[in-house]
């Protein structure tokens, strides 16, 4: 999944890199690729994967907890 993103984020580089060349050929100005193109940070991609990490813990916890198993049964009774 991360190796898709990056080639993702790669692509949209290159795509910028190309724009970039012919904004270059046909205005004076010289706009740069970052202008055109962020690619996002290393250290929000992880914060945010550690929070949907979490959130899909929860709602796999919760799930779990709609079924009775045999240990767990024994312990109530």
């Amino acid at each position: 999944m991360d190796a898709e993103l990056e080639s993702i984020h790669d692509a949209m580089e290159r795509e910028a890199q190309i724009a970039l060349m012919h904004e270059q050929a046909s205005r004076s100005k010289r706009p740069k690729v970052a202008d055109l193109y962020k690619r996002p940070s290393s250290a929000k991609k992880e914060e945010h994967s550690i929070q949907e990490s979490v959130k899909k813990a929860e709602k796999a916890k919760h799930w779990l907890q709609q079924f009775t198993f045999r240990e767990r049964r024994e312990r109530v009774e």
